[in-house]
């Protein structure tokens, strides 16, 4: 039961660094869990009602910060990149990023300009 706890706590912070910092450096085992993990976040704040912030709520641990980082931004994408090996045990290692959609950064540029 406790490697089970473990794990979630473990998937929980991730998510959590990946939503509020924007990207994270992990193995590739779990980065591919990361990604469907927060791709089912990026669902729930596309819905953006007051439930799926309750359930985002539920996943990220109560961080109100994180959930109103991902509820605030939309139409996101989760990317995985694969990057050479970890150098003391040979892990397969990747960097998963929260990739902004084109139209999104559009909008940035045009409220900057006005």
């Amino acid at each position: 039961m406790l490697k089970r706890d473990g794990a979630k706590a473990l998937r929980r912070a991730l998510s959590r660094s990946l939503v509020v910092e924007g990207a994270v450096t992990t193995t590739l085992p779990r980065a591919k869990r990361l990604k469907r993990d927060v791709g089912k976040l990026i669902t729930l704040a596309g819905k953006g009602n007051l439930n799926s912030r309750r359930r985002a709520l539920s996943v990220l641990g109560n961080d109100k910060e994180a959930v109103k980082v991902l509820f605030s931004k939309t139409s996101r994408q989760v990317r995985v990149i694969p990057l050479s090996p970890r150098r003391g045990d040979g892990a397969a290692m990747a960097r998963v990023e929260l990739a902004v959609n084109k139209v999104e950064n559009e909008k940035n540029l045009s409220k900057k300009r006005k």
